[in-house]
């Protein structure tokens, strides 16, 4: 008899044991995805505050010398301002893909499904 007592008890310990685990697993996930969320909310944020304002200010700069410019120089302007443009809007493509729009709106939890409801109902709902 004593021997099933002590299988019972040491089932018993082991269970809370991986109970533990588990949710100390479980905190662990859940605190690294918190941290890379930080970071990708940081770097969008520094994508978007300190590059994007730079390019505008250049792209800003570059439209006031294109109409100031000598003929000579307004189509190399052109294209450099044109660069700059396709910059900004790759950081800002950048910065969206960091952290979209409907994971700044809706939360981590609910970003999933609201990313699929606008899809569901431009191109309908197959189920």
């Amino acid at each position: 008899m004593g021997t099933n007592a002590e299988i019972v008890e040491l089932t018993r310990a082991f269970n809370e044991m991986l109970e533990r685990l588990e949710d100390e697993r479980r905190d662990s996930a859940h605190r690294s995805i918190e941290t890379q969320e930080g970071e990708r909310r940081r770097v969008a944020q520094e994508l978007h505050d300190e590059i994007g304002q730079t390019l505008t200010a250049i792209v800003l700069q570059l439209d006031r010398l294109v109409c100031q410019a000598p003929l000579e120089l307004k189509a190399e302007l052109e294209t450099t301002r044109e660069s700059a443009r396709g910059s900004l809007e790759d950081a800002r493509r950048i910065a969206q893909w960091l952290r979209p729009e409907t994971l700044e709106d809706l939360g981590l939890s609910d970003a999933p499904a609201g990313t699929v409801r606008p899809c569901r109902e431009a191109f309908g709902n197959p189920c």
